[in-house]
C-alpha cells in the first residue's frame, strides 16, 4: 500500500477533515462515460484511498444506484477510514418527475441510498439540484434526517448565493459542490467569497474539466460520448460548451501552453490543473472522476503539490491570454 502525502482541511466550520483531492464516481457508476467493469471501478476506488484520499462522492442517480453499490464494496471492512458523501433529489425511477425535494422523496431516497451503501448513516447528504421546488422543504427534509442521526453533514449541489441564503435561514449549510476548473470559473465573482465568509465548505467538481485539462485531446475528432454529442447525455449543453467549435480550439491553446509548466516542475498536467483549483480562496477540496486505479493514484498525489507565486502568474497569464 503506498500513502501519497495528502493535505486535509475542515468542510465548512462544524465540518470534518477531507482530504484536498477526493474522488468522484460519476465516470464510475454509468453510462456517461461508457461502461466500466466493477472489479476497475472498486480498484480504483482502493487506488484513491489507497493514495491518502478520504472523501468519496457518489449520487444516488449514477448509473440508477450502481455507483453507490459498488462504493460499498470498494470500502467493505474501511469503512471508517473514509467518509461517504451522496446527493438525492434527481428522481430517476421516475424521468417525468425530474427532480423531486419533496420530503417523503427525500427521505425514501437517502432509505434506498443506505441500503445500496449498506451502512447505517452517510456522512455527508446533499441535495444534487435546486430546480425542484420547494427547495425549502428538501432541506428540511436533510435537517430531519442529521437529527435522526442518519447522515454528520449536511449540503447541497449546483445551488446559488441567493439559495444558500434562503437555505442557511433554516439551518446553516455545511457545504457547497459546484463545478470549478481552470476552464470553469464562474463562482469565483460571487459564490466562492460567499462561502468564504460564511463558513460553508466548497467542493469542487468538474475540476479537470471532463479530460480537457488532461491534455489527451487535440482534435475534436478524439471526442467520444457525450462530449461530441452522442449517447444518452448528448443534450448536456450546458456542460458541453467546453468542447463546442471555438471553445474547444482555445481550450486545446490553453492545455498546450500550461504543458511546458508542467514538465518544469515535474508534474502531470491533470495535477497542475487540480493544484490550480485548490489555490482558489474559499475552497476546501477538488472532486476529480477517474477511470483507473492509475488515475485514482495521479490524482492523489496531486493532494501535496503545492503551486508557487511564479507559477500561479504564468498560468493566470494564460488563462487570461
Amino acid at each position: 500500500m503506498t500513502i501519497w502525502p495528502m493535505r486535509f482541511r475542515r468542510l465548512g466550520s462544524e465540518g470534518p477533515e477531507v482530504s484536498v483531492v477526493s474522488i468522484g464516481t460519476s465516470p464510475l457508476g454509468g453510462s456517461m462515460w461508457g461502461s466500466i467493469g466493477a472489479d476497475s471501478v472498486i480498484a480504483t476506488i482502493r487506488a484513491a484511498v489507497d493514495g491518502g484520499v478520504n472523501l468519496i462522492d457518489t449520487a444516488d442517480s449514477y448509473g440508477s444506484g450502481r455507483a453507490e453499490v459498488l462504493v460499498s464494496q470498494a470500502v467493505a471492512g474501511r469503512r471508517d477510514e473514509v467518509l461517504i458523501a451522496t446527493k438525492c433529489g434527481i428522481a430517476f425511477q421516475d424521468p417525468d418527475l425530474g427532480i423531486d425535494l419533496r420530503a417523503p422523496y427525500v427521505k425514501n431516497a437517502l432509505e434506498r441510498s443506505l441500503t445500496r451503501l449498506a451502512t447505517d448513516h452517510v456522512d455527508l447528504l446533499q441535495l444534487h439540484w435546486p430546480d425542484g421546488e420547494p427547495i425549502e422543504e428538501g432541506w428540511q427534509a436533510l435537517v430531519d434526517l442529521q437529527l435522526e442521526g442518519k447522515t454528520r453533514w449536511i449540503g447541497v449541489s449546483n445551488f446559488s448565493v441567493d439559495q444558500l441564503r434562503a437555505l442557511g435561514r433554516i439551518r446553516r449549510v455545511d457545504s457547497l459542490q459546484n463545478q470549478c476548473s481552470m476552464l470553469w470559473r464562474e463562482d469565483e465573482a460571487d459564490v466562492l467569497p460567499y462561502c468564504a465568509s460564511e463558513q460553508i465548505g466548497y467542493m469542487a467538481y468538474g475540476p479537470l474539466a471532463y479530460g480537457m485539462l488532461s491534455g489527451k485531446y487535440h482534435h475534436s475528432a478524439e471526442l467520444s460520448d457525450w462530449r461530441a454529442g452522442e449517447g444518452e447525455y448528448a443534450d448536456w449543453d450546458e456542460y458541453r460548451r467546453l468542447f463546442a467549435p471555438g471553445s474547444f480550439e482555445r481550450n486545446v491553446a490553453i492545455v498546450d501552453g500550461l504543458a511546458p509548466i508542467a514538465e518544469e516542475l515535474g508534474v502531470t498536467l491533470t495535477q497542475l490543473a487540480l493544484a490550480w483549483v485548490l489555490e482558489r480562496p474559499g475552497l476546501t477540496c477538488v472532486i476529480p472522476g477517474a477511470k483507473s486505479p492509475e488515475q485514482a493514484r495521479l490524482n492523489a498525489a496531486a493532494g501535496d503539490l503545492e503551486l508557487s507565486p511564479e507559477a500561479l502568474k504564468r498560468i493566470g497569464a494564460i488563462l487570461a491570454a
